[in-house]
Order: structure tokens, then C-alpha cells, then sequence
């Protein structure tokens, strides 16, 4: 049981630290190549 919970802490880490990752990444992105579009 607790070597299959740290491997679904692992695991949640990992996809929230992505997810996290993706969502402050894809904004400033997306503000920086718009002005350059325009």
C-alpha cells in the first residue's frame, strides 16, 4: 500500500507539475507570438 501510494504521488506530481507548467507557459506564449502576428 505505501509503495503504491508514492507511486501515485509520484505520478500526481509529475502530471500536475506538467499541467502546471502548460498553463503558464501556453498564456505567455500566446501573448508574446500574438503581437508578433499583428
Amino acid at each position: 500500500v505505501t509503495f503504491g501510494t508514492l507511486m501515485d504521488r509520484q505520478n500526481w506530481s509529475k502530471q500536475s507539475r506538467a499541467s502546471a507548467e502548460a498553463n503558464s507557459e501556453l498564456p505567455h506564449l500566446h501573448f508574446v507570438d500574438t503581437p508578433r502576428g499583428l
